[in-house]
C-alpha cells in the first residue's frame, strides 16, 4: 500500500503527506493547531480558519483515497491562499503606481520581493516590484504595469521558480527577452542581474541555471544590456553559500548586503 500512495501522491504536497503518516494517531484539528502554531500572523489565520473546515471532513488513518484526498484539498487551500495573496499585491502595485514615480525598480520573485530595497537605498528614488511566488509568465503579464512609474532602470532577478516548476531553460529564456525587449522599447534599461544559483538541497536545478545565464549574457552583451553576475559574491561554487541563506534558496541579510554593493555603483540618481 505504501507504495501506491508514494506514487499517487506525486503530484500533491509530499511533506504534508509523511507528516500525517507520522501523526497519524493525532486528531486532525491537532495536526492543524502544529501547522499554524503562530496564528497571529495574518497570513497563518487565514490558511488555519480555511484548513480547519476542511479538517472536518476527515478522520486521519491509513486509507490512501482518505490520505490523498486531505493532502489535496490542503494543497489546493494553500495555492487559493498564495493566489489571493498574489493578485492582493499586483493591484496593490498598481494603485501605488498611480499615485507616483520611481527612477528605479527592482523587478522579480520573492528573492527581490523580500529585499530591504528602501533601506539600503534611502537616497535613491526606487521601488521594490517583488512579489513571491512569481515566475516569468507572471512577471511578462506585468511587466507594463511598470510604466506609470516611469522608470529609468528596471534591475530583474528570475527564473529560478520557473525551473523548479518544470519549465525548460528555452521557455524561460523567451519569456525573460520578452521583458527585456519591452523595456528597450519604451526607453527603459533594462539590467539583467544574474539568476542565483541554490544550495545542495536544490543542486539538481543548478546546472539549468548555468544553461539560463550563459544564455541571458550573450543576449545582453548582442542587446547592450548589462549584465551583473550576482554568482560570483554569492555563490562562488555555484552553490549558494550557507551564510547567504536560510533555506538555500532565499537570501539573509548579508546576502542583501552584499548584492547592493554590486548594484550600487549602476543604479541612476
Amino acid at each position: 500500500m505504501t507504495k501506491e500512495i508514494n506514487n499517487r501522491i506525486q503530484n500533491y504536497d509530499a511533506s504534508i503527506y509523511k507528516y500525517c503518516l507520522e501523526h497519524k494517531e493525532k486528531s486532525v484539528f491537532d495536526l492543524m493547531a502544529s501547522f499554524f502554531s503562530d496564528k497571529s500572523n495574518l497570513d497563518n489565520k487565514i490558511l488555519f480558519n480555511q484548513a480547519e473546515q476542511v479538517a472536518k471532513e476527515f478522520n486521519l488513518n491509513l486509507d490512501s483515497d482518505v490520505l490523498l484526498s486531505f493532502c489535496n484539498r490542503l494543497n489546493i487551500l494553500q495555492a487559493s491562499n498564495a493566489m489571493s495573496q498574489y493578485i492582493g499585491k499586483m493591484d496593490s502595485h498598481k494603485n501605488m503606481s498611480k499615485q507616483h514615480t520611481a527612477n528605479i525598480i527592482m523587478f522579480g520573485d520573492s528573492i527581490t520581493d523580500w529585499g530591504p530595497w528602501y533601506e539600503l537605498f534611502p537616497e535613491k528614488s526606487i521601488v521594490n516590484r517583488g512579489i513571491a511566488g512569481d515566475n516569468t509568465q507572471g512577471m511578462l503579464f506585468r511587466i507594463q504595469d511598470i510604466l506609470p512609474l516611469q522608470p529609468k532602470q528596471v534591475f530583474f532577478l528570475a527564473g529560478i521558480n520557473d525551473l523548479a516548476q518544470g519549465f525548460t531553460v528555452h521557455e524561460v529564456f523567451s519569456r525573460y527577452c520578452s521583458m527585456l525587449d519591452f523595456c528597450q522599447e519604451h526607453g527603459i534599461e533594462p539590467i539583467v542581474q544574474s539568476t542565483l544559483y541554490v544550495g545542495s538541497r536544490l543542486a539538481q536545478l543548478n546546472p539549468l541555471v548555468e544553461q539560463l545565464n550563459q544564455q541571458l549574457k550573450s543576449y545582453c552583451v548582442d542587446k547592450n544590456i548589462t549584465y551583473i553576475n550576482l554568482n560570483c559574491v554569492l555563490c562562488p561554487e555555484k552553490t549558494l553559500l550557507p551564510k547567504y541563506t536560510r533555506d538555500e534558496l532565499h537570501l539573509t541579510a548579508l546576502a542583501y548586503q552584499e548584492w547592493a554593493t554590486i548594484i550600487k555603483p549602476l543604479l541612476n540618481e
